[in-house]
């Protein structure tokens, strides 16, 4: 395909970018922004990106105050500490032709007071939206301080050597606070709607050389009953073109703690939902460009997005996350060797929330880009790998990547164990990316694929095979409860690989309180069954990602599901299921059940590694083999045994 339009250059003021391609500023938890944590993983994260041919990287955020702190960060690194770190940076990424920005950001009010043990600030005595504590309201010198900061790491990114800064005026944070209505209601002259972001600006703008840009990020609309919709964030775009002190705006959506589970958030995202909000915004500014955001995944698509000019430059985050060559691979016409994000949020966003440092699930490389690199391997051996689900498919790939001479069993007519069940959903269905570009590699790399073979033992050994890799995944366990065994009792598997009739109405005992329940319950909602979904715990979906639960919640409550919690299943007789509160210890009855399906942790299949311990040189049992858990482990499983082998 010819990128006409992805791949051509385009200037973001004084700045010209190589491409329209843009990974935008991420909180990953590397470090490169705290104290006493050395920046080098950091620095090799970006480059990886540069290398593989990303236009425009927006580092950060960078915190422009003390009383900023949330992520696990306390405050602003003083700018002493972080411009050599930024100059490192941009010498490991400029020779790469990619141009790299700081984003300035202060949360205000949705910052963690508990973790630096200042109160929040803001304009307004407004409660934060996600912690309910009232903020400090901000004396007009104050204010000036802040602002202040802002000046001061803005001259931190040019004394760094860096292209540009960029405002963070979006996502609830203290600039989009300062015009909008559920964050300023002051009647000084903070309490005009732009004030305090052209104050801003004009500091900024006085700190950075005529030779940088200067951008902001801003949502298209707040998403938030009485905050700035559409129409209105127009007239803000308008006002911030027309200033003159802006060269780009960097649309994304949301406010407070709702933006995340649709800016950040799951498959159950459309791709490019809201490319129409930043048209909309395109379309009443007349000279600055236009950046898009949220859920623009692959290249074909972003060039479509620009091609109907919906906008002028493209924001592909995650897709970069997980195949830091994306830019690369589409320029040179390889798109079938592009390893897409599938939105799982299982490595990114759920992990930065719980203060954890980003992985991904497709790709098991990030953060470790520097260690990690697949290298060929001095001895070559016959690997046998029994299992063709996510982690025996990776183990292949790697140990075929490094030299090795591999074989892959699977007992089913095709590759990808559960994600073929999880893919019966609509709405997961970009799972089958694991599968795809798993597939499309250990075909290009002549792995011996042996399809509708269950390997035992004898098949095992009959290949004289110097590894063993066992992948042979897990299966769900019979209830324990009395009516456990009946015709009626289904687990998730037999739902969805079988289509096994169920009736009318359905109960669903969720007790592992991750995504098989609520997502079940979602999509038998949708097939207009009368869906109970019954838990010990005392909400659905509580082992869920940050951004899942939200739209989850959303969608089955709309759909009429009833959850009923705190409670276990004690008998299941005919179409009668007694339940039982274990908080106040009650029976309750849920009468004329037609199907009752069961979400319990599965059993690991591991037969096959106690039979050949002990008969083979080397011998490893990885994902559910070992232990049933998330997809993100097991991928993450066969990357590294792949890598030792």
């Amino acid at each position: 395909m010819e990128f006409k339009y992805l791949f051509s250059p385009i200037k973001l003021g004084p700045v010209e970018i190589k491409n329209r391609i843009l990974m935008s500023s991420h909180d990953i938890g590397f470090g490169f922004f705290q104290y006493n944590l050395p920046p080098e993983r950091y620095i090799e994260y970006i480059k990886a990106r540069a290398r593989g041919g990303c236009g425009l990287l927006i580092l950060g955020a960078c915190y422009v105050h003390h009383t900023c702190a949330t992520f696990g960060t306390e405050e602003a690194l003083p700018p002493e500490e972080l411009v050599p770190r930024l100059r490192k940076l941009a010498e490991a990424v400029h020779p790469y032709g990619t141009k790299i920005f700081l984003q300035l950001l202060h949360f205000g009010k949705e910052s963690d007071s508990s973790l630096n043990l200042k109160p929040l600030i803001s304009f307004s005595d407004i409660p934060s939206f996600s912690t309910r504590e009232r903020p400090k309201v901000l004396t007009e010198e104050e204010i000036g301080e802040i602002i202040d900061g802002f000046g001061v790491y803005a001259r931190a990114a040019r004394e760094a050597g860096l292209d540009g800064v960029e405002l963070h005026g979006a996502h609830g944070y203290i600039i989009q606070q300062s015009w909008s209505p559920w964050g300023n209601q002051r009647s000084d002259k903070y309490g005009e709607q732009m004030k305090f972001a052209f104050e801003v600006l004009d500091r900024v703008r006085g700190e950075v050389s005529g030779e940088m840009a200067v951008g902001i990020r801003i949502s298209a609309d707040d998403l938030h009953p009485g905050g700035m919709d559409n129409e209105k964030m127009q007239e803000v775009a308008r006002k911030l073109e027309s200033s003159g002190k802006v060269d780009y705006l960097n649309c994304s959506a949301g406010s407070q703690y709702g933006h995340y589970t649709l800016v950040i958030g799951p498959s159950y995202i459309p791709l490019g939902m809201f490319v129409p909000f930043h048209s909309s915004i395109r379309a009443v500014v007349e000279k600055i460009p236009v950046l898009a955001s949220i859920r623009i995944n692959d290249p074909v698509q972003a060039e479509k997005v620009l091609e109907e000019g919906h906008a002028d430059m493209v924001v592909m985050t995650r897709a970069q996350i997980a195949d830091p060559e994306l830019a690369n691979k589409a320029q040179g016409g390889k798109l079938d060797e592009i390893r897409h994000c599938i939105a799982c949020v299982q490595g990114c966003v759920n992990r930065v929330f719980r203060e954890l440092s980003i992985t991904c699930t497709q790709n098991p490389r990030v953060g470790r880009e520097a260690d990690t690199e697949l290298r060929l391997t001095e001895k070559k051996k016959k690997v046998v790998v029994v299992g063709g689900g996510p982690a025996g498919m990776e183990a292949a790939r790697v140990a075929a990547e490094r030299g090795h001479q591999v074989t892959l069993f699977e007992k089913e007519k095709e590759l990808g164990g559960q994600v073929n069940i999880i893919t019966r959903i609509p709405e997961r269905d970009e799972f089958s990316e694991v599968i795809r570009w798993r597939k499309f590699l250990l075909e290009r790399l002549g792995v011996k694929v042996v399809l509708e073979k269950e390997a035992d033992e004898q098949t095992v050994l009959q290949e004289s095979p110097d590894t063993v890799v066992l992948a042979t995944g897990s299966q769900p366990v019979t209830p324990g409860f009395p009516g456990g065994d009946q015709d009626n009792v289904f687990n998730q598997v037999q739902v969805l690989r079988d289509n096994t009739e169920l009736g009318e109405h359905v109960v669903i005992y969720d007790n592992v309180f991750k995504q098989q329940g609520i997502t079940l319950a979602d999509h038998l909602a949708g097939l207009e069954k009368k869906v109970d979904l019954v838990t010990p715990v005392f909400s659905p979906g509580i082992l869920m990602g940050f951004t899942e639960i939200p739209i989850m919640l959303m969608r089955t409550f709309s759909k009429g599901v009833n959850y009923i919690c705190h409670c276990q299943v004690r008998e299941f007789s005919g179409s009668k299921l007694v339940i039982y509160n274990h908080f106040i210890k009650n029976e309750q009855i849920i009468e004329d059940v037609d199907s009752l399906i069961v979400i319990e942790a599965n059993k690991q299949n591991d037969e096959l590694f106690w039979s050949l311990k002990g008969k083979v040189n080397e011998l490893y049992r990885i994902g559910d083999c070992a232990s049933p858990r998330d997809m993100l482990q097991a991928i993450r499983e066969g990357f590294e045994v792949g890598s030792n082998i």
